[in-house]
């Protein structure tokens, strides 16, 4: 009976150290401007403007700069790591895209969208991308486009793009 209570001990410790609750401590920028990017899965989601969010798999930055060319195919956005621990752990963020005051005039919308939201698990320790990319006329809105990013409803990351004509 000693020897079942001592591996029922082990086992509670060990799985405690397992289970170590991921804390993020904040979200450093590690490149911000115009990128070229290779796409992988397209996700459905009605709340962004082009109905689907894609994975970002690679990400070059082509030029630093907070000024967008309002020109289709076009991509935008900014690189980042998320700071805390542990190192590896996958974490859900929420991404906004907030646009210009006016908003975005999607034909397929009765209302213009003013920002979209959604959500990704990403993990500790690793440099990760939030962009955007031009895809149809009516998103090439000049004026400040924000991209935000919350975790537990703290804003880590704030970064502001002036898409011009």
């Amino acid at each position: 009976m000693p020897h079942c209570l001592f591996v029922l001990l082990a086992l509670l410790v060990s799985g405690g150290a397992v289970a170590q609750e991921a804390r993020v401590e904040r979200i450093d920028v590690v490149g911000k401007g115009l990128y070229k990017v290779e796409t992988g899965q397209r996700t459905p989601d009605t709340d962004v403007p082009t109905g689907s969010v894609t994975l970002p798999l690679k990400v070059t930055k082509i030029e630093g700069t907070s000024s967008v060319p309002a020109r289709s195919g076009v991509e935008f956005g900014v690189e980042y790591k998320i700071i805390g621990e542990p190192t590896g752990a996958e974490v859900t963020l929420e991404f906004i895209n907030k646009y210009p005051a006016d908003g975005l005039a999607d034909p397929a919308s009765p209302a213009p969208l003013r920002e979209s939201r959604f959500e990704r698990k990403k993990t500790i320790g690793t440099v990760e991308y939030f962009g955007y990319g031009f895809e149809n006329d009516w998103e090439l809105v000049p004026g400040v486009w924000t991209f935000d990013i919350i975790h537990d409803g703290r804003l880590l990351l704030e970064e502001q793009f002036t898409v011009v004509e």
